[in-house]
């Protein structure tokens, strides 16, 4: 074993035990998804079950960046300057996984619904990074440069496989664009858009949020000549939808209607509003987390999870306690 493998070697074990002792005392209870706190780099997660749920001690805390899948069960983390794969993230024993050595020009990372791939962005290169197997065995599926296209990247959705990338990019203040991308392949211009939003990938059928239009699409035979439908609009009521999902029956599309502090839930097929749920605060997501789908991820000590469990169609509050200071062991001295 060379020098350097055995100090990134126990690096990793340092981090992964610090993780692992600050959640130890305080797993307790069914998990039933994660929070990701950006500002403290931690996940945590949400133990209980609606109207006495709470967030618990963190899996994993310290990390630059953190991406976390839609099943709650691993991550993308960047920490001690390279990226892991964390998995079994409900458990007592987090497994990480060494991905990249490099972890600096990270950008937006996104995993399929099914959490089995993800595309990562290369921000330095401006270019794509596709892991497949990510259940079993990762392995890379190949790369896009992203240097053809235009425009801020905004928002990307994975298929299954790692095959096919979709990706929105922002040209100008009223002017954005849809792409299909495979590696090997030219870009395809599938849609333009106004103010690009919210992406989701359900089965054959590509949902996209264009914010300033208010109002989501549905792309499908995108290999073909791709069929567009409008399923959401402000006939409805929807104003600015900052997030999207589809009911666990696949039968409704679940939108965040920033403008209006609602959840609105819309039959897909009929394209007819079902229920609108009012909010107290204004949703700045909705993304998938195991059975719930998380509103606003909180702020510890001063501001609750908002969560919402599309089963039952309910909104709860899971409250983020402040997470306590780490007591240095000396284990990560080098």
């Amino acid at each position: 074993m060379t020098l350097h493998t055995l100090l990134r070697t126990c690096a990793i074990s340092a981090f992964a035990t610090l993780a692992l002792t600050a959640g130890e005392s305080g797993l307790r209870g069914p998990v039933s998804g994660l929070i990701v706190d950006s500002e403290s780099g931690s996940i945590r997660p949400i133990l209980g079950s609606a109207g006495a749920a709470y967030a618990g001690a963190a899996a994993v805390r310290g990390a630059d960046a953190l991406f976390a899948s839609p099943d709650g069960e691993r991550a993308l983390v960047a920490a001690e300057g390279s990226l892991f794969l964390v998995h079994r993230l409900a458990d007592r024993a987090p497994v990480w996984l060494p991905l990249r050595d490099d972890a600096s020009s990270l950008g937006l990372a996104v995993f399929s619904a099914d959490s089995a791939a993800v595309a990562l962005h290369d921000a330095a290169h401006h270019r794509l990074e596709l892991w497949s197997g990510l259940r079993d065995q990762p392995a890379s599926a190949g790369a896009i440069d992203l240097n053809e296209i235009s425009g801020r990247l905004v928002s990307l959705a994975v298929a299954p496989d790692a095959a096919s990338v979709f990706a929105s990019f922002q040209n100008s203040e009223s002017a954005a664009a849809l792409y299909l991308l495979q590696p090997g392949a030219a870009p395809r211009l599938l849609l333009t858009l106004e103010q690009a939003g919210a992406l989701t990938l359900h089965g054959d059928a590509l949902f996209i949020a264009d914010r300033a239009r208010h109002e989501v699409v549905r792309v499908t035979n995108w290999t073909g000549a791709p069929h567009i439908a409008t399923v959401a609009s402000a006939a409805l009521g929807l104003e600015d939808p900052t997030g999207i999902a589809i009911s666990p029956d696949g039968r409704s599309l679940l939108v965040a209607s920033a403008g209006t502090r609602q959840v609105l839930s819309i039959d897909i097929q009929e394209q007819a509003l079902k229920s609108a749920l009012d909010l107290s605060f204004r949703p700045s997501r909705l993304e998938q987390s195991g059975g719930l789908l998380v509103l606003a991820p909180g702020i510890p000590g001063v501001q609750p999870a908002q969560v919402l469990d599309p089963a039952r169609f309910e909104v709860y509050f899971v409250p983020v306690s402040v997470l306590p200071e780490v007591v240095e062991t000396g284990a990560s001295g080098m």
